[in-house]
């Protein structure tokens, strides 16, 4: 008797465990293998909106100190009188 889309019977499995126990393993890796890389992926997409939110607040912060620093520079010093 052999299970659907397993490539042992039990009859199989009941004589060599060790090929079996293997079998398990392996589709138990590549289980953990594609999770990692969906959950991996899902981390860079909100990573990626992240830094694009940051870099945007950066922009704004640099108008902001620039617009400052040309404040600051069109300011003419008055003379004082001793």
């Amino acid at each position: 008797m052999n299970l659907t889309g397993l490539p042992m019977s039990f009859v199989q499995f009941a004589k060599e465990p060790v090929k079996a126990i293997l079998l398990f393993c392996v589709i138990a890796i590549g289980y953990l293998y594609m999770n990692g890389r969906t959950d991996c992926k899902d981390q860079i997409d909100a990573q990626n909106i992240r830094i694009v939110r940051l870099e945007s607040q950066v922009q704004k912060l640099n108008d902001a100190l620039l617009d400052a620093a040309k404040a600051v520079n069109n300011i003419s010093p008055t003379p004082v009188n001793p």
